[in-house]
Parts: C-alpha cells; structure tokens; sequence
C-alpha cells in the first residue's frame, strides 16, 4: 500500500503523521509527504520521501494573529499546491491530510482514492458543544458556541472558498459551501487524541478517540543533557514549541528568571527566543526528546500545544500551561479539569515573578504528581496509531474491492 501524507502546519503538526508513517511502514506499506518545506528535512532525517511545498504562506506559519493571511496566501498558491499533491499522489491507495491541507478531498475524489484527515484535538472540529479554537474560555453557552464556529467558518469561506472551488470547477467539480467542513468531514476522521482525556462532542457521540498516537521508540538524551539530569534533583523543563506567537520572543529569558526565582533546576528548550543570561541549576537546549526527558523531569513548563501536553500525559508529569492561541487554551483548561496543572497562565500577563510561585506551587503539592501518575497508567493502555493504522488498512481494502 502506498500512502501520502499531507499536512500544512508546524513541525508540531508534521510529528504526529511521522509517527502514524513510521507505524504503517512497520506493517509493510510505503509512506511518503507532501508538507511544507522547512518540515521537509525531518521528515528526510525519518527515511520518508519528502515534497516540499514553499511560498510566501511559509513566512506566517504558525505565526499567531496572521491565520486569515495564512488562509488568503494558500489560496494564492492554490493552483501550485493542488498539481503538486495530484502529482505525487499518481498511483497511490491513499491520502491522509492534515491542519490546512485543502487540497486533499478534492485530490482524493478527482483519483478515487480514500481520504483520512487527522484531527489533534476536539476543539479543531465543527461543533456546538466547545469554544471555537482559540478563544480563551474553557466553557460557555451552547448558542454562544455555535455561533463563534458559524463566524470561524465564514472566515474560511471568506479567504479560501473561492480558491477552492476555482480548482475543483477545474477538475470539473461543483462548489463547495463551506470550506471547513469540507476539509474536516469529507473523509475519515483519524482522531489523534484520547477521549478519556480529551472527549469528543456530543456531535460526534458516534466517531472515536481511542488513544493518543505513542511513538514508536523513545530517542535516548545527549551526553551533556544526561549528564545534566543526573546531577541533582529532578529539574523541570520549560519549553515554547516550533510555532511563532507574540511575544514568544520574551518567553525563554522569562523562564530562566523565573527558574532563579523559584530556587529550582530546569532544562530549558530556547527556540527563537534569545536569552540574555544562563542561571547556574539551568541546561540550555535546542531540543529534547520529550518522552524521554519527561519521565525524568519534576514539572512540565509548556505553550499547551497538543503533542507536549500528550507527552506529559504519557509520562505522567504535572504540567503548567502558559497558552497563546489556537487549541493551546483548550489543553491548558483540561490540565486544569484533570487536575494534573494549575490553572492556566495567559502569556500577555504572565511575569517571572507569578510563574516562579507557580512552579513552586506545583513542585510542593504531591496531588499533581499522583494524579498525572493515575492518568498516565490509564492512558498507557490504548495506543490510538493501532486504530488509525487498521482504519486505514480497512478502508483502503474496501475500496479495492469496490474498484473490482
């Protein structure tokens, strides 16, 4: 079985399908991407082939408060980005589509060939029951909700929808009404997240979330980082993900105020930010391998994004969430209601000051570790890449069979 994957996001985003790929390459099937070009030398480095998608839409990626330019500048590049996976996906069984991927339902049906859309989180889905992505607020009233997704959808509609059916009419396709909802749910969800954590809405009662996709193989530390880790006890980390959000910049020196404050040793990821001093109990690092640095860590200081709070989860680390945009605020909310986190702390207010009483807060009360240790134990249990591993198995069989 040959299969593309397809994703327009993050390396955050990009990670998850690498997972699902190096899964599916382990039962016997050949995986390749197409997926934006500064993703494309880790999906190299992972053995997969990969087709760069590039353009200016490169240079707001991931970049918070710049989603509708986004949105316009893929519309832009909508010819290029749909005879580039049309080309690719020439002779394959299968395409799985992920985040801005909107090309990929219309791709699919033009080939006859199976459409799976990875979802990250609840939120990301058209529905009534939770906040539309984004807005800061765990919980509010059902008309409410419905009606921010209503203003979420027309967004879409207003920067992608004539794109999109520009493209489709040349495939000899009718319209689309809402680009959202056809990127979403004209295929097979593949649902990259645990409902026992994460539940799904009551609009969906009828799909499933059974598991967080568990990688494969844990990568082992660098010398210098093992080395740090043993030295004393076990430091928190304290890191701000791949995606670009304001005042993102400030964040790294934050934290290493912030760690001084709060007398504890911390392994601290720099990103983009620049730090202007080094405390003496702190590591600096580019990256960490997170299922296997989490295990060994006190706390987990994070941005919310799906696949670090996934990772805390999994190894069963209490976790404080400083959130920006996007899902980030939905993950930070569920920290709190599983009672694995303080509440959240908003990224325009937060100082060194709060946040280092916060991670002494945390650090002091056992009922973190011990609840994020009980859900831990739970969530080890279902592996959600089997599923959506034999999901895919199962659909593209079908269509064979269909074909003959």
């Amino acid at each position: 079985m040959r299969i593309v994957f397809a994703p327009i996001g993050t390396r955050g985003d990009v990670q998850p399908l690498l997972e699902l790929a190096g899964w599916m390459r382990m039962r016997g099937h050949d995986c390749l991407f197409v997926a934006p070009e500064p993703c494309c030398g880790l999906i190299r480095s992972q053995g997969f082939q990969a087709n760069a998608l590039a353009g200016e839409f490169i240079s707001v990626l991931g970049q918070s408060g710049q989603e509708l330019r986004l949105l316009k500048l893929l519309g832009a590049q909508a010819a290029e980005i749909f005879d580039l996976l049309h080309r690719v996906c020439q002779g394959a069984d299968a395409i799985v589509g992920a985040m801005l991927q909107f090309a990929a339902p219309t791709v699919a049906h033009t080939l006859r060939l199976p459409y799976f859309y990875v979802v990250f989180c609840p939120v990301m889905l058209p529905n009534s029951s939770l906040p539309l992505v984004g807005v800061p607020a765990e919980r509010l009233p059902r008309m409410l909700n419905l009606a921010m997704h209503k203003i979420g959808a027309a967004l879409w509609n207003y920067a992608l929808k004539k794109a999109l059916n520009r493209e489709r009419a040349r495939r000899g396709f009718a319209p689309v009404g809402d680009t959202l909802s056809h990127i979403v749910l004209s295929g097979t969800l593949l649902c990259a997240f645990d409902e026992k954590v994460a539940p799904l809405p009551a609009e969906y009662s009828r799909k499933s979330a059974p598991g967080f996709w568990h990688p494969s193989e844990d990568k082992p530390l660098d010398a210098r980082l093992e080395e740090f880790v043993n030295q004393g006890p076990p430091p928190i980390y304290v890191g701000f993900g791949s995606q670009r959000f304001v005042h993102r910049d400030r964040l790294p020196d934050l934290a290493m105020r912030a760690v001084s404050l709060a007398g504890c040793r911390a392994v601290v990821q720099s990103g983009d930010g620049a730090v202007t001093s080094v405390a003496s109990n702190t590591l600096l690092v580019e990256y960490a391998p997170h299922r296997t640095l989490f295990r060994r860590v006190a706390a987990v200081v994070h941005h919310g994004g799906a696949g670090t709070f996934a990772a805390a989860v999994r190894c069963g680390t209490p976790q404080i969430i400083i959130p920006h945009y996007a899902d980030q605020f939905y993950w930070a909310y569920r920290a709190r209601r599983l009672a694995i986190g303080p509440k959240p702390l908003l990224n325009l207010l937060v100082t060194a000051g709060p946040l280092a009483r916060t991670i002494r807060s945390v650090l002091a009360t056992e009922q973190f570790r011990l609840n994020a240790e009980r859900l831990a134990a739970e969530v080890a249990e279902r592996n959600g890449l089997i599923h959506a591993a034999e999901t895919i198995e199962s659909h593209v069989a079908q269509c064979e069979f269909r074909r003959h």
